[in-house]
């Protein structure tokens, strides 16, 4: 979910986030992922919408 910049900070993507999941879930879905990479605002997005049975990791990745 992307939020352009004008218009942030305002639930939009939370919205969007929310409907998405309950939309899965009528569906029969029980399970998400969610892949926010280092993005502070997204990571913060994800931590406040409360989620269950969440698991963290991190990818460490090696440029040559």
């Amino acid at each position: 979910v992307c939020t352009h910049p004008d218009h942030r900070r305002n639930g939009l993507a939370r919205a969007l986030i929310r409907e998405g999941l309950i939309r899965l879930e009528a569906r029969g879905g029980v399970d998400a992922t969610v892949d926010t990479g280092s993005g502070e605002a997204a990571n913060a997005l994800y931590a406040g919408l409360e989620l269950t049975g969440v698991y963290r990791s991190s990818t460490w990745t090696t440029i040559i």
